[in-house]
Parts: structure tokens; C-alpha cells; sequence
């Protein structure tokens, strides 16, 4: 029941992680204007993604180690303009890397790895000029790395699985 989280317009952090909540994000906590981090690790979360463009001003998202987290990447999660760091590691995320996470002009930090995503890194993530951590290793990757996301100036971590995708300046994954 998400009603505990009505009303709390001042909520700026909420760490519900370790936590068995089981069942999906509350929306009603999704929908804060205020609130700016995010962290639901370990909570037996269940259901999509598609709460997340309900959290107007989240600037911190890190939902790893839910299982029960199911479906795809939202496309519209590119909109969200205020995301610096966003962790869905260890879930059970299908579907691809949406290119329109490529319009995230704020990202810092993405971390998709443990997953069971396909496709090829998008050509759209080298706009990411403020990308410092990029990890999608662990899931169903292949191809290459586009031509000059080795180049951005400010990645300093990038790991995948470098026997199914080609990178030069990668970090090899554990597959």
C-alpha cells in the first residue's frame, strides 16, 4: 500500500533497500516533487519501469538487485533531464538499450549490467558528454562499441562483455 508515501512534498531522500516490499514502486513515492534520491536495492520491487517518469526531479535512481523488476527500459526515461546516476543492475530487464537515454544531458553514471538486454550499445549514448560510468556487462550484448565512445572525455569506467561486443577501450565483464 503506497498511502504511507502520500503527502510527503518535503521528501528529498528515501532508502528503502534490504527491505521486502514486494511488490511494484509506489507511485505515490514515485510522484514527489521533491525527491531527489532514490535507492531500492534488495526489495523485492515487482512489475515495469514505467514509474519512473512519475519522479519529477530524481536525480539518483538505483533499483539493483530486484529480480522481480521486469520488462523493458522505458524509451521515454530519455526525457528525464535531472538523472545523474542510474543503477538496474541484477534485475530481470528484457528488450534493448533505448537510444533516447542518448538525450540525458545530466548522466553520470549508468549501470545496466546483470540483465538480460539485447541489441548493440546505442550510437546516441556518445552525446553523454558528462558520462563518467558505463556498465552493461552480463547480459546479451553484441557487435561493437560505436566509433568514439572510447573518445568521450569524461568515461573513465566502461565495462562489457568483450567476447560478444568489440571494444577497444572496454573493460571486459565475467561472462
Amino acid at each position: 500500500n503506497g498511502n504511507i508515501f502520500q503527502n510527503l512534498t518535503n521528501l528529498i531522500y528515501i532508502d528503502i533497500s534490504g527491505n521486502s516490499y514486494s511488490s511494484s514502486f509506489p507511485l505515490e513515492l514515485a510522484s514527489q516533487p521533491s525527491l531527489k534520491y532514490a535507492y531500492a536495492e534488495f526489495t523485492h520491487l515487482s512489475g515495469d519501469l514505467s514509474f519512473i517518469n512519475s519522479m519529477p526531479a530524481v536525480i539518483e535512481l538505483w533499483l539493483d538487485d530486484n529480480k522481480e523488476l521486469i520488462g523493458s527500459i522505458p524509451s521515454n526515461m530519455g526525457n528525464m533531464k535531472t538523472l545523474e546516476s542510474v543503477s538496474l543492475s541484477n534485475c530481470s530487464l528484457t528488450g534493448t538499450i533505448p537510444s533516447e537515454i542518448g538525450s540525458m544531458d545530466q548522466l553520470k553514471q549508468l549501470w545496466l549490467l546483470g540483465n538480460n538486454l539485447k541489441g548493440t550499445v546505442p550510437l546516441d549514448l556518445m552525446k553523454l558528454t558528462n558520462l563518467e560510468v558505463l556498465h552493461v556487462e552480463d547480459n546479451d550484448l553484441e557487435g561493437s562499441v560505436p566509433d568514439g565512445m572510447c573518445d568521450l572525455e569524461n568515461l573513465t569506467s566502461f565495462a562489457i562483455d568483450c567476447e560478444e561486443v568489440r571494444c577497444s577501450c572496454c573493460t571486459c565483464g565475467k561472462k
